[in-house]
């Protein structure tokens, strides 16, 4: 089957978001025994050697070329707002029940979507502004607002507005920037952001939480790969609205890896945010001809 740019780059966006959710289920693991900075420290640090590895693997002769950073400024600008956004997520979603943390993230595909018209003029179409009121109902189906925001979920909350614009960057970077440059510069920025923190709440890590932290770090590096490549291909709030899915992805992982039972509501909720996602897929596709 043939898929358009924009349906290849949403699926690829989905995948990333797979892969962020597993991250933050290490992450999440990690946290009980080890503080946040020095888990994203080693987890973001860990995430650049492995990109950066990986892209002298495939390609020894060009490595310094794809490597070359032509917007240095767009480079660090990106880092730090993913930087600031993840110190708020991370230490959030903690001490939150995964599926409950995807509900408040959810307001990053909205912030996208809304700026991206402004500050990209990329128009969005009227099936991606479909999906993302419904999506944007069905997150408000499992939030069920006027329960109440704890301290933790503002935290969250404030994350979600410098994460959007972040991602507003990395659309203006694909136009100039490889995938690899971009994938390693955003996890060494914001591992050395954690590293400053770390000395201040350090704990002597055991080899189980080692193993977690450098598991979320290879996990991070993968969505990172799928994230960028999907930005490239499709708009930024057509990527973006794949982040829904991880309502579905943090009810699932919560339920197997932490016991958590989300509520009536999150399945509700999330099947809303499947469909929606599943109809703009389809709409996106459905200009592809057989060959």
């Amino acid at each position: 089957m043939k898929y358009t740019p924009a349906a290849l780059g949403m699926i690829l966006a989905g995948v990333s978001y797979l892969f962020f959710t597993i991250f933050d289920s290490f992450t999440k693991l990690a946290a009980k025994n080890i503080s946040v900075p020095e888990i994203m420290a080693v987890e973001l640090l860990s995430a650049a050697l492995f990109l950066a590895g990986v892209a002298w693997v495939e390609d020894r002769k060009n490595f310094r070329r794809d490597m070359q950073f032509h917007k240095k400024g767009l480079h660090l600008l990106r880092g730090v707002l993913n930087a600031i956004s993840n110190t708020f997520f991370f230490f959030g979603f903690t001490h939150m029940q995964l599926a409950e943390y995807y509900v408040i993230l959810f307001l990053i595909p909205i912030w996208v979507a809304l700026m991206s018209g402004w500050m990209l003029r990329e128009k969005p179409s009227l099936q991606l502004i479909l999906s993302v009121l419904v999506s944007f109902a069905g997150v408000l189906v499992a939030m069920r607002p006027g329960q109440g925001m704890s301290p933790l979920a503002v935290l969250v909350l404030c994350g979600t507005f410098t994460n959007a614009t972040a991602l507003i960057v990395l659309r203006k970077m694909t136009k100039t920037e490889t995938t690899k440059a971009m994938s390693v510069s955003v996890c060494f920025v914001m591992g050395m952001w954690s590293l400053i923190l770390t000395p201040f709440m350090f704990k002597i890590p055991g080899l189980q939480d080692v193993l977690y932290m450098v598991a979320g770090g290879l996990c991070f590096g993968v969505a990172q790969r799928f994230l960028i490549k999907g930005t490239a291909l499709a708009p930024v709030a057509l990527a973006g609205a794949a982040q829904f899915l991880q309502l579905v992805y943090g009810a699932a992982i919560g339920y197997m890896v932490f016991g958590d039972v989300p509520s009536v509501w999150i399945y509700a909720g999330g099947m809303v945010v499947v469909a929606a996602n599943l109809y703009l897929l389809w709409t996106q596709n459905r200009e592809v001809k057989p060959a």
